[in-house]
């Protein structure tokens, strides 16, 4: 009689399954998924993810303390995933264990400190124990895990929105608290605005965001972080912004021999385009190998024609169209890989200096 055991499933084949049985259950077939799961474990007994698997599954039908021996085998199998030290926190909530539950916890974010699920459930757990400023505090880092614009998953959207609630409130107690103190040391000091402590103030309680110098090109180390400059530091932006219209036509003198060379060289190629910057926009025509630049009025769009900002445009003129101007629309403008090569500009000469 044979007993050979079968052979053991490679990772791909597991993490394939276990995909398999998320499918079954989120189409609401819970008995295949089920299925799935349980042949699974007889041919994986010990893998992290499907021991996991299992604990999420225990923990839904409310059997903490089976949930919490899976985990524990879990963590034990590969300890240095955080998602694994997260479930075995959640497991030790429903066994009424809460100083295990935060060391869990701990664990989870000394692995990924963004990591969302670990964040939401320490905020939870500070705000149950009454620290309400800290948990505040670690919703708001949740919160900033979130990509602007980005809609939550279905499974943490209500967390999330909890955690927004609390901050928002912790914040207006913040103010209501700072408002009577610096009101005392504003009129010390004349009453006057503070722009630096009004921009701390802002900043602290989240109605305003913070920029940071992220140079394109070259960043030079231990600048004054300075988020913006006053305008009255820079009294020769007056005759620069003048002198917009001559620059433009000295560019411009500039880039047309060297566009029609180059349209000759590709032959055929045809269109339009505007570019729009902050001076005013403009309408580039190509046609018979010439160029064509006309101002446009500010109500004036042609139909159809596609535009470039002058950060895109910066970027052909210093780059090309290389692999990172993939948010410039290469294929839909014409010309454009005719007109701006990918290149390396060379802002001066080596003997520069």
């Amino acid at each position: 009689m044979n007993t050979a055991l079968p052979a053991p499933l490679d990772d791909a084949t597991i993490t394939r399954i276990l995909q398999a049985s998320r499918a079954e259950a989120a189409a609401g077939r819970a008995a295949e998924s089920e299925q799935l799961l349980v042949r699974l474990a007889h041919q994986a007994p010990n893998h992290p993810g499907v021991l996991n698997e299992l604990g999420v599954l225990m923990l839904g039908r409310g059997a903490a303390e089976q949930a919490y021996a899976l985990f524990v085998r879990a963590t034990d199998a590969d300890p240095r995933h955080p998602s694994l030290w997260a479930n075995l926190a959640s497991s030790l909530k429903a066994l009424g264990r809460r100083a295990e539950e935060m060391d869990a916890l701990e664990k989870a974010l000394q692995l990924e400190p963004r990591h969302l699920s670990a964040l939401l459930q320490k905020g939870a757990y500070l705000e149950q124990s009454g620290d309400v400023r800290g948990a505040a505090r670690t919703y708001q880092n949740a919160l900033a895990c979130i990509p602007s614009g980005a809609d939550a998953a279905p499974a943490v959207r209500e967390a999330l929105s909890h955690a927004k609630a609390l901050v928002e409130a912790d914040y207006a107690a913040l103010a209501a608290e700072l408002e009577g103190p610096l009101a005392a040391v504003r009129e010390r000091h004349g009453g006057g605005r503070q722009r630096r402590v009004d921009l701390c103030l802002e900043a602290l309680l989240g109605r305003r965001s913070i920029f940071y110098s992220q140079p394109t090109w070259m960043y030079f180390p231990e600048l004054p972080a300075i988020e913006f400059f006053e305008r009255a530091d820079f009294p020769w932006l007056d005759a620069i912004e003048a002198a917009s219209d001559e620059i433009r036509a000295e560019l411009l003198r500039v880039l047309e021999p060297l566009w029609r060379e180059r349209l000759r060289a590709a032959s055929g190629c045809e269109g339009a385009l505007i570019l729009s910057t902050s001076a005013g926009r403009a309408e580039v025509r190509i046609q018979n190998e010439e160029i064509q630049v006309s101002e446009l009025p500010a109500a004036q769009t042609p139909e159809a024609t596609p535009s470039l900002d002058e950060g895109a445009f910066a970027h052909l003129l210093f780059h090309g169209c290389d692999e990172r101007a993939g948010r410039i629309d290469v294929v839909g403008i014409p010309c454009l890989r005719v007109l701006f090569p990918e290149q390396d500009f060379v802002i001066w000469p080596a003997d520069a200096f």
